[in-house]
């Protein structure tokens, strides 16, 4: 198989590896575990807002979600039991995300 590869593209993979390279000499220059911590702290304490953001969109569209339902099953509607599967998985889909979220980051 013959591939033609431009002189262009040849030189963009060896700056790459060159970069790839560098990187740990310039990590170890660098005291980057102060940052990480940093870093770690800030986004475990936003677990808990987005748990209850989460929770929070979850009982909009459960309100929301029945009386649609509600609606559609008071008309008659052929569609009544596809939005109870949607609305119904929507609800337990960021119900549990907000679960998940918690557990994952171990708060």
């Amino acid at each position: 198989m013959n591939l033609n590869i431009s002189s262009t593209s040849k030189k963009l993979f060896a700056l790459a590896i060159l970069l790839l390279l560098s990187l740990p000499s310039v990590a170890q220059q660098f005291d980057l575990s102060g940052g990480i911590d940093e870093g770690n702290t800030a986004v475990r304490s936003l677990i808990p807002n987005l748990k209850y953001l989460l929770w929070g969109i979850a009982s909009v569209i459960g309100i929301f979600g029945s009386i649609k339902v509600y609606s559609k099953f008071h008309n008659n509607d052929q569609d009544a039991y596809k939005a109870v599967g949607q609305y119904g998985f929507a609800f337990i889909f960021l119900l549990g995300a907000g679960f998940i979220i918690d557990t994952a980051f171990g708060l």
